[in-house]
């Protein structure tokens, strides 16, 4: 049955009145609460207390200015804020039915550019001291609201777009408050950004930012939602949980759920970590080396070092080939114990690394490539953004190397496996005579073989290179749009 129209119960009242029946004998099929011959679900002023709807802080509760019910006070005595209001224009329809698409009756649809104050209670819905943007009684950052902006739509659900309701999609540049709890997207004390109820860095929060884009999604490039694309440079912490990409205990940068160490796009931002010039979005390319401490504060002060590291920089300059190259570095983690760890970086970008260490008082015993396996010399290289490649060996014995790189089953995409195979099919003893294997749960592909016994890292050097020149021709040719 259609709901009766204003000119429709004036004229059944008319009818009533020619008949000789009272008018409050009349039923109506929709509430009226002033009497007034308009149902309240079209009652500009519900409780006719000369307050339009979208004015008045108690919608349904007022003394009646005109009407049949004039001078009386009808309705009840509830602020449309109060947690006990369920209906805060009494049209019949609760604030939070999917029905209800005008909470406070004002003529606005909830969902309109222009309304601005969803709950009527004077308060714009994006103001810093509008706590309850859909006036249900509960906060909009506690863990029971659900429905922030009392549209029906739960604020995790995949068609809700606007989780505060301002009228500002989720994902918009310009939405810098999604739940609208008064707190920024990006300040520290915002842990629940989409306020769903659930923590930015809860197991469960697979959306940090409410926009229904999985946070590990390949189109999704704003992970925490602060207008900041994951891969600029001024984005310090992509998943918004106020830890910064390089900082020591951001173990998911991304916030997707998958630890850094297993994580195949660290940054989410859709280049895998083995082409990728800067996987951690810190601002740095992303080549390793061993004498940084990270901001760890494990080594120690420069003028206790430097007789160590004088010392053992010498040694270690001779033994690898690049005497006087002042782009070897060494650090001092203890000069009690003597230990600590080199680098050697090219002029384009190849990083060399090994561990040191002696007895104390015993330099001459002097350890340069330390390795965890008792009697082995290690020294590890990696060319720009590439993977780690192994050196071992015994003393007197040929340098072993050993390398692995993600396999298409891991990342979705086809690798130089046949190339980098002929080329490490030409050292000694490459492994396997056949294209090879893929292992470790079908994520990685293994390539090595021998080096001549060691004389200094300029074949190490010189073989980096090689590789690094077969993944990048191939990443140009295969997958240009990816590279930065």
């Amino acid at each position: 049955m259609k709901t009766p129209t204003r000119r429709s119960l004036i004229w059944l009242s008319s009818a009533y009145l020619a008949f000789g029946m009272p008018t409050n004998a009349q039923t109506t099929t929709a509430p009226d609460l002033d009497r007034d011959g308009i149902a309240n679900i079209n009652d500009p002023d519900v409780d006719n207390d000369g307050l339009l709807n979208g004015a008045d802080r108690n919608i349904d509760g007022g003394t009646a200015r005109s009407g049949p019910l004039k001078g009386r006070y009808i309705g009840d005595r509830l602020n449309n804020d109060n947690a006990a209001e369920a209906d805060m224009d009494a049209d019949g329809l609760a604030d939070n039915s999917l029905k209800e698409t005008d909470i406070d009756g004002d003529g606005l649809a909830d969902s309109a550019a222009n309304e601005t104050d969803i709950d009527g209670d004077g308060r714009a819905d994006d103001a810093a001291n509008e706590a309850d943007i859909d006036g249900d009684g509960k906060t909009d950052d506690a863990p029971n609201e659900t429905d922030i902006d009392g549209d029906g739509l739960e604020d995790d659900a995949t068609a809700e777009a606007d989780i505060d309701g301002d009228n500002r999609a989720d994902n918009s540049a310009s939405e810098s408050d999604i739940d609208g709890d008064g707190r920024a997207d990006d300040t520290a004390n915002e842990t629940d950004i989409d306020g769903d109820g659930k923590t930015d860095i809860s197991i469960n929060e697979t959306d940090i930012d409410g926009d229904n884009l999985a946070d590990d999604a390949s189109n999704e490039h704003d992970v925490d939602g602060d207008g900041l694309d994951d891969e600029a440079l001024k984005e310090t912490d992509i998943d918004g949980d106020n830890l910064e990409n390089a900082a020591d205990n951001e173990a998911d940068i991304d916030g997707d759920n998958i630890v850094n160490d297993e994580d195949p796009d660290m940054d989410s931002d859709g280049v895998e970590n083995e082409i990728d010039e800067d996987f951690d979005n810190d601002g740095v390319k992303d080549t390793i080396d061993f004498t940084d401490d990270g901001g760890n504060g494990s080594f120690i002060d420069d003028d206790s070092a430097k007789p160590t590291n004088d010392f053992v920089s010498s040694k270690l300059s001779e033994l690898l080939g690049v005497a006087n190259d002042s782009r070897l570095k060494v650090a001092v983690m203890s000069t009690t114990e003597p230990y600590g760890t080199w680098n050697y970086r090219t002029s384009d970008g190849i990083s060399v690394n090994g561990v040191w260490s002696y007895p104390a008082d015993k330099p001459e015993e002097l350890k340069p490539f330390m390795s965890n396996a008792a009697g082995e010399n290690r020294i590890y290289a990696q060319y720009p953004n590439g993977f780690l490649t192994f050196y071992s060996w015994l003393p007197g014995e040929p340098v072993g190397f050993a390398f692995s790189t993600l396999s298409e089953q891991a990342t979705g995409k086809t690798a130089p496996i046949a190339r980098l195979h002929s080329y490490v099919s030409g050292f000694p003893n490459a492994y396997p005579e056949i294209l090879p294997q893929v292992i470790s749960g079908s994520t990685s592909i293994m390539f090595y073989g021998d080096l001549p016994v060691f004389d200094g890292i300029g074949p190490i050097v010189d073989q980096q290179r090689a590789i690094f020149k077969i993944v990048t021709d191939w990443e140009k040719e295969n997958y240009p749009t990816d590279r930065r």
